[in-house]
Parts: C-alpha cells; structure tokens; sequence
C-alpha cells in the first residue's frame, strides 16, 4: 500500500514540531514535496520513465511528448518492426540526403541526441502517418494532499529529509536551524545513493542545459 502525502505531512511536522502547521503550513509542505520529487529525478530519471505510443509528424524531426523529459529508446513500430538507434554521424557520411528520402509510415532507424533532449529524428522521413512506441522519462507529476506516493515507499523517508532541509532552510537565521537544513540535505541525497556534492554536480549541469534551451 502506498504511504499518503498526508502521512508524509504529518510526519514532518512532528519532526518540526509545528503539529498544527502554524510555522509551516501544508500547503508549503507540499510545494517542497513536489520539489523533492523533481530533484529525485535529477538524480535518478529511471524512476519516472513511461512508455507510450508517440504519433510522427512528417519528415525526419520529432518531437517527445508534453512532459516529456529525455527519450530512453524507441522500442517498435505500433503493429510493426523494431526499431534501430543508429549513430547520426554515421547516417551523415553513408547517406549524406537521409532527410529528403523517400517518406515512409515505418520507422527503422533512431538518431538521438541527449544533447538536444526533446527531439530525436527518425529514418526514413516519415509520411505522417507513423506512430512508434516509446521508452521516456518525464516530469513528475504534482501531488496533492489527498494523494498518495506514486514513488515507491521506500522513497518517503527521501522526501522527508527533502521537506525539513527546505523547511530548516526556511529559518536559516535562528540558531541552528542552518545546520539542521544541512544534515537533512546530506542525508536525503545518501539516501538517493549520492553525495551532496555530486548532486549538487546534477543540479548545476541540468540548470545550464536548461538556460541553453536545450532541457527545456
């Protein structure tokens, strides 16, 4: 059974001390737990993957689902055969006019780029009439306060330490409190299996990906 976002709630605010959420209400609880999420994908983007039927648009560039975040792989044709990941370089120098082929509704190469994480191209054009099934992982969904973890359990105690750092960071100023934000930081990325300095490593590199545009 799924652990409740109110559990979770509850459990923070014993942990603060502000059982009647004077100090820190529910609401900004919540707006902390679904950044905790978010940083949980950073860190390990497995965790939200999806897989889907993506329908093509004609030619060679497509484009990831709303919400999407980076393409896994694209497994088959819908109905039909499997589908390559071929490296683009290689396409460039065999067949140097890939994009202007003859259109096709059947996919048999991938080219993909992270570099440029919401689109991949596919060969050969494709008429329009395509669709591929396909591996992704995206953003995570908001919880409520009525939800439950779509996250398994054992990713509570993660989040938790996620919401009292923001919440400790939240009153820095009083007397040990900046402290307290940083043990719960520093136990909250061990317990996603990585230092606080390699996630902060994430952080940063997933920040300069999306002021260039090319995560976002």
């Amino acid at each position: 059974m799924s652990i409740s976002v109110s559990d979770i709630m509850s459990r923070v605010q014993i942990q603060v001390q502000d059982e009647t959420g004077l100090r820190w209400p529910e609401a900004e609880l919540l707006k902390w737990l679904n950044d905790g999420q978010r940083e949980i994908a950073l860190i390990n983007p497995t965790l939200f993957m999806n897989t889907a039927t993506i329908a093509l648009t004609a030619g060679t560039l497509q484009q990831l689902p709303a919400g999407a975040v980076t393409l896994h792989r694209i497994v088959r044709n819908v109905g039909g055969n499997v589908v390559r990941t071929v490296d683009g370089g290689i396409l460039d120098t065999q067949e140097p006019d890939w994009h202007s082929a003859t259109a096709s509704d059947a996919v048999q190469y991938l080219i993909y780029d992270d570099a440029d994480a919401k689109h991949f191209y596919v060969y050969p054009p494709n008429d329009g009439n395509g669709s591929v099934e396909a591996v992704y992982s995206q953003s995570p969904t908001d919880l409520t306060l009525s939800s439950s973890l779509t996250l398994a359990d054992m990713y509570a105690n993660p989040l938790i330490n996620y919401i009292l750092y923001r919440a400790y960071d939240k009153d820095a100023e009083f007397a040990g409190n900046a402290d307290r934000a940083s043990r719960a930081y520093e136990m909250f990325a061990t317990q996603m299996g990585v230092s606080a300095a390699a996630h902060e490593a994430v952080r940063s590199k997933a920040r300069t990906l999306s002021q260039t545009g090319k995560a976002g």
